[in-house]
């Protein structure tokens, strides 16, 4: 054991150097480092700039772009950023988004959503600096859903998987088929054709 810290109840996260402590009843974000002393991230500060708007159980943070989601509170699953030439705190997937995960390479997510038809769906959508909030426009997976723990990504192909009760599900990003195949991967097309649908409908994800 390297050393072991008071936890009050909250929930937690990591990165490859960071572990990230949220108090449910104070409302304060901890940031520790991988020895378990304290540390400093951008997320921090910025959840403390805008801590009387959001409300979360859940931080979910993708490898290698600069923005969280925070979910699992009463108004909905909120990005919040730390970049200065963006729109810090968009409200996104009020109508219960959850259970995020991000691909290894931070290029998909994939998340949960109750749409009002009495189950849960799995979705994904595309990851990329070029959308105006990082998040492109959902895409349904499957009819059913996968619990914590039930999901994970695999590399070389990306793909994800989830297991439901006697069936293993398996989705391939990479080895697909698509007009462009050969000039550009599968995710720069699903953006590039993402991107003009936002241009028309001037929707981001599924907020406003």
């Amino acid at each position: 054991m390297i050393r072991e810290i008071p936890k009050v109840r909250s929930t937690w996260t990591t990165t490859r150097d960071r572990v990230f402590l949220w108090a449910f009843d104070d409302k304060k974000l901890r940031v520790l480092d991988m020895n378990l002393k304290p540390a400093h991230h951008p997320l921090e500060d910025a959840v403390k700039q805008y801590n009387d708007k959001i409300d979360f159980s859940d931080i979910n943070l993708p490898p290698h772009h600069l923005f969280a989601l925070l979910s699992g509170g009463e108004k909905g699953t909120t990005i919040i950023n730390w970049t200065k030439d963006r729109n810090n705190l968009p409200q996104l997937f009020t109508a219960g988004g959850s259970n995020f995960s991000f691909s290894p390479d931070s290029k998909w997510v994939v998340f949960k959503h109750f749409f009002g038809s009495g189950i849960y769906q799995t979705y994904i959508m595309p990851v990329s600096e070029k959308y105006p909030h990082y998040l492109g426009t959902p895409i349904l997976l499957s009819n059913d859903s996968f619990k914590a723990g039930q999901g994970a990504w695999t590399t070389n192909p990306t793909a994800f998987v989830g297991t439901k009760l006697d069936k293993i599900y398996r989705w391939d990003l990479e080895n697909q088929e698509f007009p462009e195949k050969g000039k550009m991967s599968f995710h720069d097309y699903i953006v590039q054709e993402d991107l003009k649908k936002l241009t028309r409908e001037k929707k981001q994800g599924l907020g406003k």
